[in-house]
């Protein structure tokens, strides 16, 4: 990841490194936003950081992937996002990493 690395996740940056990784981040996203169809777009509104996976489900039949995240906090509230990933080659997929995955808070 560019800007959310493993480094900055382990909390290995400073407080103000980590805000300007996060700024610069944001600046990129707006930066994009403007290319991005209609959905997608909205998406990158969302903040879904720290989100929590209530469940996956791997479709091999239709070749999707649905994801279901509770996301939010105390200050804003929480809601429910559910994606769908569809013309995925789930070939590719491990459906016992996916599990742990989405057994890991």
């Amino acid at each position: 990841m560019r800007f959310f690395t493993q480094a900055w996740h382990a909390g290995e940056y400073s407080d103000e490194e980590a805000e300007d990784i996060r700024a610069r981040y944001l600046a990129h996203r707006s930066e994009l936003a403007p290319t991005l169809p209609a959905d997608l777009r909205r998406f990158t509104e969302i903040d879904v950081h720290d989100a929590r996976i209530k469940s996956l489900i791997l479709d091999r039949r239709d070749k999707g992937v649905r994801l279901e995240l509770r996301a939010g906090d105390n200050q804003r509230g929480y809601f429910d996002l559910m994606l769908n990933y569809s013309g995925v080659d789930v070939s590719t997929l491990d459906s016992k990493v996916l599990s742990d995955l989405a057994k890991d808070p």
